[in-house]
C-alpha cells in the first residue's frame, strides 16, 4: 500500500509538471502616458516568456488618441483616452521587440517587450 501512495504522488507531482509546459496565461498592462515630460509608455519594459499567452491591457491615460504597435508581432492598434484595450497573443518569438506610436513616432518614447 506504501508504493502505490507513493505512485500516485508521483504521478501528481509529473502531471503538475507537464501543466507548466503547455504555456500559461499572463497578464500585463501599459499606458500611453507622460513620463519624463514626454509621451512615452509605462512601463518602459514588459518581460513575459517565450510560449505564454499574453494578455496585454493597454490604456491611455493622456487627452489624444495614441497607437500602439508590438514590432515582430504584427499588432497596430489604436488606444483612445480613457478606454482601455485587451489584446491577446503568444509570445511565440524569443527576444527584444520595441513598442511604439505608430501615430506619433517622432515624439513618442518607446517602450520594450522582452521575451525570454
Amino acid at each position: 500500500m506504501q508504493n502505490r501512495g507513493r505512485t500516485v504522488i508521483a504521478a501528481a507531482v509529473a502531471a503538475l509538471g507537464l501543466a507548466g509546459c503547455g504555456g500559461s496565461t499572463v497578464e500585463r498592462s501599459i499606458t500611453a502616458a507622460t513620463v519624463d515630460t514626454a509621451p512615452g509608455f509605462s512601463p518602459g519594459v514588459i518581460t513575459v516568456d517565450k510560449g505564454e499567452e499574453v494578455v496585454l491591457t493597454v490604456g491611455n491615460s493622456t487627452a489624444r488618441a495614441h497607437g500602439f504597435a508590438i514590432e515582430g508581432y504584427g499588432v497596430l492598434e489604436e488606444v483612445n483616452p480613457n478606454i482601455p484595450l485587451e489584446l491577446k497573443f503568444i509570445a511565440r518569438k524569443g527576444g527584444t521587440f520595441k513598442i511604439y506610436c505608430q501615430l506619433h513616432k517622432d515624439t513618442h518614447q518607446p517602450a520594450t517587450l522582452v521575451v525570454q
